[in-house]
């Protein structure tokens, strides 16, 4: 437990090394991007406090229950953040000569360190899981 907290706690500063080095050249459309992101941050917190959206192990939100999927107000919102966040991995990947998925994945570790212990997160299985007990089972 103790190494993978290690691991991901190096590969935050990592991302945030890159993210860092990667502002300079694309300030317009890192700007447009962390604004619309600001934007739509209370209403995503909200929908992951009501277990109604999560984050997947691709850095990425999806809806959690299958019934969520046919709101269209949550599937909005999902679809603006996922877009965004895959123009910003690809702009920080490019910009640091790595992976979009390199990138995102590692932006998940730093995510899932941040959560709440009630938050959901899917896993490889492609299984919902709270935060809690995720860390249940690494004990």
């Amino acid at each position: 437990m103790k190494r993978r907290i290690n691991i991901a706690t190096l590969l935050t500063y990592i991302l945030l090394i890159f993210t860092g080095a990667s502002v300079a050249s694309t300030i317009d459309t890192w700007d447009e991007i962390k604004e619309r992101m600001k934007k739509r941050y209370p209403e995503l917190h909200k929908l992951k406090e009501e277990s109604k959206v999560g984050e997947t192990y691709l850095g990425l939100v999806e809806a959690v229950s299958p019934k969520d999927t046919s709101d269209k107000n949550i599937m909005n919102l999902v679809t603006e953040e996922n877009a965004d966040r895959t123009m910003l991995y690809e702009m920080i990947a490019k910009e640091n000569k790595t992976t979009p998925e390199l990138v995102a994945r590692t932006n998940a570790l730093r995510i899932f360190e941040k959560a709440e212990p009630n938050d959901f997160f899917m896993t490889k299985n492609e299984k919902w899981v709270r935060k809690k007990d995720l860390m249940k089972r690494d004990k």
